[in-house]
């Protein structure tokens, strides 16, 4: 960052001058790591929107053993024990329960 800084600085005919290097150092190292830890944040934020909104099969972590299935953009649970079949259908598993698929 400093010699991005000092860059533009010169090419603009100006000097960048850094100040006292102990200060300098801690204090952008402090606004690179909060741009990092920031970064990390909205990617972190990204995926978990996206796999909600695909709604991915995932089994809810409490005492009772449900699994979360998405069908036609509506979530609804259903039990392990009551699936009949599992069918692969290209990127997603048909769970087939009772009459239903």
């Amino acid at each position: 960052m400093i010699a991005l800084r000092k860059l533009i600085y010169f090419l603009a005919g100006e000097y960048y001058d850094y100040g006292e290097i102990n200060y300098a150092i801690l204090y952008e190292y402090r606004k690179d790591i909060m741009t990092y830890c920031s970064i990390l944040l909205v990617i972190y934020a990204y995926r978990e929107i996206l796999r909600l909104r695909n709604g991915e099969a995932q089994i809810e972590e409490n005492d009772e053993e449900r699994i979360m299935v998405s069908k036609a953009g509506q979530f609804k649970f259903i039990e392990p024990s009551s699936v009949d079949w599992v069918e692969a259908a290209g990127n997603y598993v048909e769970l087939h329960v009772g009459k239903e698929t």
